[in-house]
């Protein structure tokens, strides 16, 4: 049996054979990480490390659990980390490389300043649209610190093939666009079906389905907004479903009327507050189906494209 098969299978079992698909228990995220890091075949912490936003490490010098909190954190060199809250992980085998591609939770602005602000003599915080880098002087020493800005699949930690070869950033990071869009699809398929078994009268359960629906909208669209730049100087996670959704403008939205979205957008509002206003169930079922369509244009859609688009606009402004 080949390293690569003794490592591969190691790997393996930790997560159950659950490749490709998201893994939330805590224990077996830090065993799997663990393996994926340390048991790799060429070297403790000869991975790569990826980055939506097309950054990206050549190894890994040292790495460490926070049961407290779910962080995992990540050194490069001394002092320059990366600290990433897991809500998820996904694995994939691909080439006879491995990937662990991570989901981090949201820390809004207060939230950074407690956790970072503390025990040091200055702390600074400097936002772009994936990523906080952090900037603090902990007794005379400088640190680096980097961390996600927004609740999705930001980040992929990379075991080298035998031959040593790997794909570029940027294959890890259209990876990471079809896991974030084709997960979200997954989960309307089965709200889907879960809308389709509630009976007509029973408003509670319908209005709970349709605010579930509209944040998986709000989810889709701040993902494309971010990737093509289309808003600017926001922070994108806060940003609910009217300050996102017209990114629709500018991709290919053939399957949809623009009158559907707005109409879509009406219904998933009023699930989500009280109103008092009658929730039909044919009203989420088409608002699920808009979302359906919302995901098939962005499919359809040459993403990168549009962001050079946002890029040169941006300059030329």
């Amino acid at each position: 049996m080949s390293d690569y098969s003794v490592f591969f299978d190691k790997l393996k079992n930790s997560i159950n054979d659950n490749f490709e698909s998201e893994i939330y228990d805590w224990n077996i995220i830090k065993n799997s990480i663990s393996i994926l890091i340390n048991d790799n075949i060429h070297g403790v912490g000869s991975n790569i490390v990826d980055f939506i936003d097309l950054g990206n490490w050549s190894r890994i010098s040292r790495f460490e659990f926070d049961d407290s909190n779910r962080r995992l954190e990540l050194e490069w060199y001394e002092n320059s980390k990366f600290h990433i809250y897991i809500e998820s992980v996904v694995f994939v085998e691909y080439d006879q490389s491995i990937y662990a591609f991570l989901k981090g939770f949201y820390h809004n602005r207060s939230s950074l300043n407690r956790i970072y602000n503390t025990k040091c003599f200055s702390c600074d915080f400097d936002y772009s649209d994936y990523y906080v880098d952090i900037y603090r002087v902990v007794k005379g020493v400088k640190e680096e610190i980097q961390t996600p800005n927004v609740n999705c699949y930001t980040t992929c930690i990379l075991a080298r093939p035998s031959n040593g070869r790997t794909s570029s950033v940027g294959d890890s990071r259209q990876f990471m666009d079809v896991i974030n869009i084709s997960l979200a699809h997954d989960k309307i398929s089965v709200l889907y079906d879960e809308v389709n078994c509630i009976q007509e009268y029973d408003r509670d359960t319908l209005q709970e389905k349709g605010n579930t629906a509209r944040r998986y909208l709000e989810y889709l669209l701040m993902i494309v907004n971010i990737r093509i730049k289309h808003l600017k100087d926001i922070q994108y996670q806060e940003q609910m479903l009217g300050g996102l959704i017209s990114v629709i403008d500018v991709i290919d939205y053939k399957p949809l009327q623009k009158n559907d979205i707005e109409t879509a957008k009406d219904i998933l509002n009023a699930c989500s507050h009280y109103g008092g206003v009658r929730i039909e169930k044919k009203d989420v079922i088409f608002s699920l189906d808009v979302i359906k369509n919302v995901i098939l244009a962005i499919q359809e859609t040459d993403i990168n494209k549009l962001q050079l688009d946002g890029i040169f606009k941006s300059i030329h402004k």
